[in-house]
Parts: C-alpha cells; sequence; structure tokens
C-alpha cells in the first residue's frame, strides 16, 4: 500500500476539516505510531499509509495485511466528522483546544446520562469566533478567554444572560520526559539545550497570547524570538514539542496532564489562574439541551472530569 506525505494544511484541504481538528487526529494516530512525521523548515511533513483508501472486505483479498487494514479503518474513522443522531437529540459546540481532551470525556459521559449526542469542534477561541461570525451553526461556544465571548456577545452572537466563567486553567512548559534541559523556569528556556519554544498563534489564541505578554514582562520575548514557533492552537503546541526531540512548548496545561512528558507550571497562573467563559448561542437550535450540558459540566460527574484534567472548577 503507499504511502503519501501532506502537510497538515494539504490534509485538512483535501478531507475539508479544518486545520485544528485534523491536528487533533493526527495527534491520536501520532501516538498510536500510525503515523510518520518529519521536518521540512518550519512545517512538519506527515507520512499516513493508505489515508485515502475505504477499508472494505475486498480489500483483504487485494492483500493487505491485517495491520494494514486495521490503520485505514482507524484513519478513516478519526478523519470523518460525527453524523447528527438520526434517533436522539444532539448539540453542537465550539470548543478551545485547551478543553479537547476533558470535553470529549465529558460529551461522552453525558450522553450516556442523557442520550443527548454532544457534537465538538475544536481549534483556537479566536479562530472559532471568525466560524461564528461567517455564520456557523452551532449551540454552545467555550472559550480560553472571557474576551472572546465578550467580543462575540457584543456583535449580538451569544445571549448575554447566558454568558458564564466555568473554569480556570493554567499555562504550563512542556517537554518530553528525555529532553535533555532542566526547565525550572522561562529562563532556562534561554538554554543552547532549547532549540524551539512553540506557543499558539497569539493572534487567535489566549494562550498563545499570555505566553506572549509573559515573556516580555520578563525581558525573554527578543532573547526568545528566533527560537519561537507557531502552533495553530494550545493543543497544536504540545504536539509540534512532542515532535521535535529538543522541543519545548509553553501552553495550556489542561492539554499535557494526561500526556507523558514533564510539566512546570508557570507560577504566576497558580496565584492568578486564567479564566474560562462560555455562552449560549443566541441562534442556538437546541438551547435547553445545551443548557443542560452547561449543568452537567458544573456538578457531579461533569466536575469531576473537568478537574480530572488540571482545571479548577468555578
Amino acid at each position: 500500500m503507499a504511502q503519501s506525505e501532506h502537510s497538515v494544511g494539504a490534509l485538512a484541504e483535501t478531507l475539508g476539516l479544518s486545520i485544528a481538528r485534523v491536528s487533533h487526529h493526527l495527534a491520536i494516530l501520532r501516538s498510536e505510531r500510525l503515523v510518520i512525521d518529519r521536518r521540512q523548515g518550519k512545517r512538519i511533513i506527515y507520512s499516513l499509509p493508505g489515508l485515502f483508501d475505504v477499508p472494505s472486505p475486498s480489500n483483504r483479498a487485494l492483500g493487505w495485511t491485517q495491520g494494514q487494514f486495521e490503520i485505514a479503518s482507524l484513519q478513516k474513522g478519526f478523519f470523518s466528522e460525527l453524523a447528527p443522531s438520526e434517533s436522539g437529540e444532539n448539540i453542537t459546540v465550539f470548543a478551545a483546544s485547551s478543553f479537547f481532551y476533558a470535553f470529549q470525556d465529558a460529551g461522552q459521559a453525558f450522553q450516556r446520562s442523557t442520550g443527548i449526542q454532544v457534537r465538538l469542534h475544536f481549534g483556537s477561541s479566536g479562530a472559532l469566533a471568525r466560524e461564528v461570525e461567517a455564520g456557523a451553526k452551532l449551540d454552545l461556544f467555550a472559550s480560553a478567554s472571557p474576551g472572546v465571548i465578550d467580543q462575540l456577545d457584543r456583535k449580538k452572537a451569544v445571549r448575554s444572560e447566558s454568558i458564564r466563567s466555568f473554569a480556570k486553567g493554567s499555562l504550563t512548559i512542556w517537554r518530553r520526559c528525555e529532553h535533555k534541559a532542566r526547565i525550572e523556569n522561562l529562563e532556562d528556556l534561554l538554554s543552547p539545550e532549547v532549540r524551539w519554544v512553540v506557543i499558539a498563534n497569539p493572534a487567535q489564541a489566549p494562550s498563545g497570547a499570555l505566553a506572549v505578554e509573559l515573556l516580555k514582562r520578563h525581558g525573554l520575548y527578543e532573547a526568545l524570538r528566533p527560537k519561537l514557533l507557531l502552533s495553530n492552537d494550545a493543543a497544536q503546541a504540545q504536539q509540534f514539542a512532542d515532535t521535535e526531540n529538543e522541543g519545548i512548548a509553553i501552553t495550556s496545561f489542561a492539554v499535557t496532564s494526561s500526556s507523558q512528558g514533564l510539566n512546570t507550571i508557570l507560577p504566576e497562573f497558580r496565584q492568578s489562574p486564567i479564566e474560562h467563559s462560555m455562552a449560549l448561542m443566541r441562534t442556538a437550535p437546541s438551547p435547553e439541551q445545551a443548557n443542560s450540558f452547561v449543568d452537567f459540566l458544573s456538578r457531579g460527574a461533569g466536575r469531576a472530569i473537568l478537574k480530572q484534567y488540571g482545571f479548577l472548577v468555578c
């Protein structure tokens, strides 16, 4: 079975998905050693065996091995959008990538409890807000920054009375366990053993904007600029650092808390954690069901899931 090489952007265009969503799927496939990646300049190129082949019984007759069949099946599943539930209710939630793992678990638990399917769409808060402004249909918006929700409120996109702070988070310095650099604070990023410092694009991701603000406050931004790599969102920042042996990410603790690696939570955020907000959309197709999901996150199992991924629950 032939292998094809693709950048994240090319995959997103071919599959008709957002770059953020493709990046998340690639991270899952990479963790299972189902993709091969290499750096080309500042881009990461992925080699995916048989990505665009559709698994079927006939493939077995063509000489596919069991491993190849499973790879294609997984890839087909990971790169398929969830279809609306035909037999039950569903809601669509746009959520910052900081909530990627927590909201996936919470959505599944909520569906088991209520029968309501949660269709999740992840990305940076700024990029998701632009999708909303372009007319995207959804029920609930969860942002890594209150400022993005306030922006949508000023444009009459959300219901003002529904805006609420639901969790607080932290920024962390994340690196692979085998990284040679000893990292205890931001100044340690100047070490020659740190080749890349990955942050989310500050123009669209609150975690990236906070990282830049912090580096400037410590007088490190100009010195570290040659090392900086920009990712699309918080989750992709961790993925890029995981790909580069000498790379380190400054990103949301929530996207790294369950991964193998070392974390140094920045002390500023122990004292003043980042506030995360959500709001119901003014044109939400299923407002009652979306409110039920909000309530679920604030108590019992939903609250426990948020805490499991390192969030302070409001």
